[in-house]
């Protein structure tokens, strides 16, 4: 059994040996096609629309913060690993406070290729939940977000999510959200309205697979159709668990993708996540980490 100081050990060696042992490329986070949130995200291939386990779920889906209880996490996608992380977020949810009112806040920015060079993104979210029944939740999480522009202009917005959950009684789960609304003209380059719907099922207490589609303001359904993202997570109560998936998209590029979950115990209160996801039309790997504290 793996106690929780041991676990703790495990976990930041192997993030030491990581970072240490993988080579630098530089890229950028829009160069590839997953939200730089989560690393339990991106080992199931991006198919998160209707996967509510987790802290980091909150971003994905903010109708997942009903379904929990108390969560902190927070990491880092590097993306490639450079001399700083390409990205970086922190999440928090606390379902039980004093005031009978359910708390959450969402802390997080990236880089991103913009028009005028290398830019930056920072985003303060609040989510909240609007449909408190225990079988189809709904939230929103209001985000207040900032960009500086490659040329050193700064601009801001404030985007909102819309995310609804439905489960049934045999494990099955729908989940629909609507990213990156504005009032008005969006003046964000990071930020692209669009809605992402899915499905995600267990199978035998063991397996999780999960799918999702995602649509883009101003494309076709043909098109939308071809963008779907396929994962899986395998372990159970298990203290190690597996993902994997496959991603994608509409010109037909693909993207295959796995990692690895260390829990500290059955109920995964402390957990570490590696990664990672081959990008074969430029035969590299791209490397993304997660620490998390949750109850649940």
């Amino acid at each position: 059994m793996m106690t929780t100081r041991a676990f703790l050990f495990v976990s930041t060696v192997g993030l030491v040996s990581l970072i240490t042992g993988l080579t630098a490329h530089s890229a950028l986070a829009t160069e590839f096609p997953f939200d730089p949130v989560g690393a339990r995200h991106v080992g199931m291939g991006g198919a998160s629309a209707a996967v509510w386990l987790g802290p980091e779920a909150i971003y994905h889906n903010p109708a997942s913060l009903v379904w929990q209880t108390l969560s902190f996490s927070g990491g880092m996608q590097p993306i490639q690993w450079t001399r700083h992380p390409r990205s970086w977020w922190m999440h928090f949810y606390n379902k039980e406070t004093a005031y009978g009112v359910p708390a959450a806040l969402i802390a997080q920015g990236w880089d991103y290729n913009g028009a005028s060079g290398e830019s930056h993104y920072f985003d303060l979210g609040l989510p909240f939940a609007f449909n408190l029944t225990e079988i189809t939740p709904g939230a929103a999480t209001i985000h207040f977000a900032f960009e500086q522009r490659g040329d050193g202009k700064w601009e801001f917005d404030m985007p909102i999510d819309l995310g609804f959950l439905a489960r049934h009684s045999s494990g099955a789960t729908l989940g629909i959200v609507a990213r990156g609304l504005t009032i008005g003209s969006n003046g964000l380059e990071s930020v692209n309205e669009r809605i992402e719907y899915g499905a995600s099922y267990g199978v035998g207490g063991m397996l999780t697979m999960s799918s999702s589609v995602v649509w883009f303001k101003g494309e076709d359904w043909e098109t939308a159709l071809k963008r779907y993202r396929i994962g899986g997570e395998y372990g159970g109560a298990n203290r190690v668990h597996l993902l994997g998936g496959y991603l994608h998209e509409p010109d037909d590029s693909w993207y295959a993708t796995g990692g690895i979950a260390l829990r500290s115990d059955a109920a995964g209160r402390y957990e570490f996540i590696y990664s990672a996801a081959y990008d074969p039309d430029r035969e590299i790997l791209r490397h993304y980490v997660q620490y998390g504290v949750r109850m649940f």
